[in-house]
């Protein structure tokens, strides 16, 4: 990240590094947002704001839209940059545990798998990276398995797969909602895992008596 000393009373400059990678990307925006931050809730909005235009757009997505309708932007602001200094450890702990990507859902990240060869992933060039297309109906087919999998109905947070199986690594936001009738079963499908579940624990409070 290139920054411009300084003035006083003045956020310095932000000049983007297209160059890097889409984690790195981020990390240098937040990074920008936490040294020029304030409490001042109109302020920090024009801060955001001045990013329009000199980042990509999925980070203008994510940031100076959101920005614009969240009721506290200073309580809003100070999560992101949290949530900045937290997720590079995270990420790493589920690459680490063979995660092909993750979801954030409230305030949490949850890593997931594809239902695929995992060496034919892991041996994906740069020269036989994903198109954007590609990429999409992947993350759709993902996150439809990891909503039915976690019990959500409504999902309306972010989504990525990693860089290193030839990825963008980009969060996407993603608003999914389940159909009624696609809902009602996986209803039916909980509740017999449900009694399934407190089956065997009444059986194995039964055994140890």
């Amino acid at each position: 990240m290139t920054v411009i000393k300084k003035k006083p009373g003045k956020a310095t400059e932000y000049v983007h590094n297209y160059e890097q990678s889409a984690e790195a990307q981020e990390h240098d925006v937040m990074a920008w947002i936490e040294a020029n931050f304030t409490n001042h809730p109109k302020r920090l909005v024009k801060l955001i704001q001045r990013l329009r235009g000199k980042v990509p757009e999925w980070i203008e997505r994510s940031l100076c839209d959101t920005v614009l309708y969240v009721k506290d932007p200073v309580a809003w602001g100070k999560l992101c940059i949290q949530e900045a200094r937290m997720y590079p450890v995270l990420m790493q702990k589920l690459r680490d545990e063979g995660n092909h990507g993750m979801v954030f859902w409230k305030n949490e990240l949850y890593g997931f798998n594809l239902d695929t060869n995992k060496n034919w992933l892991q041996n994906k060039k740069d020269k036989d990276k994903w198109d954007p297309e590609q990429e999409d109906e992947i993350l759709t087919e993902a996150l439809a398995t990891w909503m039915v999998k976690h019990r959500v109905r409504k999902f309306d947070d972010r989504i990525m797969l990693f860089a290193e199986f030839g990825f963008s690594g980009i969060p996407r936001k993603k608003p999914t909602e389940m159909d009624k009738e696609s809902w009602e079963e996986c209803l039916k499908a909980y509740a017999k895992e449900d009694k399934e579940k407190q089956d065997n624990e009444d059986l194995k409070r039964l055994l140890a008596l």
